[in-house]
């Protein structure tokens, strides 16, 4: 008992600990916890564009006068080297069809991101809603690194431009 009386490290501690539990602080001490402090990860982002592909074009992989869908809903998965799904969140685009997607809960590495994709799931419009394969919309689209932003804290990554072709369109006429 008289060797820890002679540590004034240990007798600080005790009482910061007293103190913090009388007033329902939290402390956080390194010699309280076994886990390690994680040097500051860079969050990784994933953007994209989602439209409807006009009547005209049905049929190519062309975009040309599509228009964009506000609420459609994309998925982004990633893959370990077997080909199973190690990650995946699925999220909505804005009023003009653009996505912006935080990749939380899973600590890629370059490589890693190689193994992810973004595909297309569902449009809100009724008239438009058929899956296309433009830049991978079913199989899958590739992500393409863009760059960071904020000093290197934020990865970014996109998609090419996906796109869902409407169900009916009507014959054209050539007169």
């Amino acid at each position: 008992m008289a060797s820890f009386a002679m540590r004034p490290s240990y007798i600080a501690l005790t009482l910061c600990l007293i103190v913090s539990t009388l007033c329902g602080l939290s402390v956080s001490s390194p010699l309280l916890t076994t886990e390690k402090v994680k040097a500051e990860e860079p969050v990784v982002v994933v953007e994209g564009m989602v439209y409807c592909q006009s009547c005209e074009l049905k049929g190519t992989h062309s975009l040309s006068e599509a228009k964009p869908i506000a609420g459609a809903k994309v998925g982004v998965a990633c893959k370990d080297e077997k080909g199973r799904v190690k990650w995946y969140q699925a999220h909505k685009t804005d009023s003009y069809g653009y996505f912006y997607a935080s990749v939380i809960g899973f600590a890629p590495s370059m490589d890693a991101l190689s193994s992810c994709t973004a595909y297309l799931l569902s449009s809100p419009d009724p008239e438009c809603n058929l899956l296309t394969n433009i830049n991978g919309g079913f199989e899958g689209s590739p992500l393409r690194y863009k760059g960071n932003l904020k000093a290197g804290k934020v990865l970014l990554y996109a998609t090419g431009p996906l796109a869902f072709r409407p169900a009916r369109c009507h014959p054209l006429t050539h007169y």
